[in-house]
């Protein structure tokens, strides 16, 4: 089952290292730790229902050859909390999850550069670019697997039946995304 885990899981151990100030990292303000920590909470609420919505679609494949009508109705239900929590960032695009957090990265860093003494700047620039890499690596498997689920939902609303499942090859979709 592909998830969001490992490249979220590499932002979210950047996030804890500013968080708590790992020797490799640079100490933030209070103010710092406190943005960097509703940022994780931001990502880490999108991963979950992320996720939700990956198990229910997988029930809809695992059901496609007998009735996935209930296993449709699941996914219908998981895919609209998933736009809601990502519609809850702002922009309306694929990309709006995404670009709240970079907003919110930048933020937290042109604060702590302007705290900091210029000494630290250097060091303050490579914690967050590694942050920034993590977030990038995240968009990377985010985004298209996103506009998959936005068009099964589509495909399911208007032909929800398990021929939808049938005539469209939707298992072979689904382990295409899988890979």
């Amino acid at each position: 089952m592909p998830t969001m885990r490992r490249p979220l899981a590499l932002f979210f151990a950047s996030a804890a290292c500013f968080a708590v100030g790992c020797a490799s990292n640079p100490d933030l303000s209070p103010q710092g730790r406190t943005s960097l920590d509703s940022l994780h909470d931001s990502v880490e609420r999108v991963q979950l229902q992320y996720d939700r919505t990956w198990m229910t679609l997988e029930d809809v494949r695992d059901d496609w050859d007998t009735d996935p009508d209930d296993s449709i109705s699941g996914y219908s239900r998981e895919i609209a909390a998933l736009e809601s929590r990502v519609g809850e960032l702002g922009a309306m695009n694929d990309d709006r999850a995404f670009a709240e957090w970079d907003a919110q990265l930048r933020s937290i860093r042109a604060s702590e550069l302007a705290a900091a003494p210029a000494e630290e700047h250097d060091e303050i620039n490579r914690a967050f670019d590694r942050a920034e890499d993590r977030l990038n690596e995240v968009r990377d498997v985010f985004s298209p697997v996103y506009s998959r689920y936005i068009a099964f939902k589509e495909t399911f609303r208007t032909r929800s039946t398990g021929e939808t499942v049938e005539d469209d090859r939707f298992a072979e979709t689904l382990e295409d995304m899988a890979d």
